[in-house]
């Protein structure tokens, strides 16, 4: 009897394996495919930008991908707590882990943004790059990017989606 529960775990554990190979295949060939994509369009917005309006782009960016290292490891902790607490079966812990994480998560954004326009009132505009519509712009983006943030870490940390982390860049 137990013999045959083994090679029903072993069975199963073979499927997984091959489930799991067969969605990173198409993972990894979906990333090349994205990244073939995405070598036109910079050529194509860098043509229609021109230099000047391309640099004020590649400074957006830059200022948008370093607010994203803004919080200080919050978002790796819900993924890492919040599975570990409904293994323990504490719902409340679990409320407890979200509530802390969103609430130091929006005080560190809060500050990202603030930090933004304190640099901006302070005369840094990055030779004229960073005009007030321009601030005003960078901080909606700031804002929806940290949304979004929180929420894809919370959904991966409920478990609801395997993969989500990967394909929302």
């Amino acid at each position: 009897m137990f013999k045959d529960m083994d090679v029903m775990n072993a069975n199963s554990l073979s499927a997984q394996k091959k489930d799991m190979i067969k969605l990173t295949g198409i993972m990894s060939f979906a990333a090349i495919i994205g990244k073939i994509f995405s070598i036109p369009s910079m050529i194509i917005t860098a043509k229609f930008l021109g230099p000047s309006l391309f640099g004020t782009l590649a400074i957006i960016n830059l200022i948008i991908s370093y607010a994203g290292y803004t919080h200080f490891g919050l978002l790796q902790s819900l993924r890492r707590e919040v599975p570990i607490a409904y293994g323990k079966g504490d719902k409340r812990e679990v409320t407890l882990i979200k509530d802390t994480v969103y609430t130091g998560f929006s005080i560190l954004s809060a500050f990202a943004v603030l930090g933004l326009w304190i640099l901006f009132i302070s005369g840094v505009t990055f030779k004229g790059v960073l005009d007030f519509p321009v601030l005003i712009l960078i901080s909606l983006i700031l804002i929806a990017n940290r949304v979004i943030s929180f929420l894809k870490s919370y959904i991966k940390a409920e478990g609801k989606f395997m993969i989500f982390d990967s394909t929302l860049v």
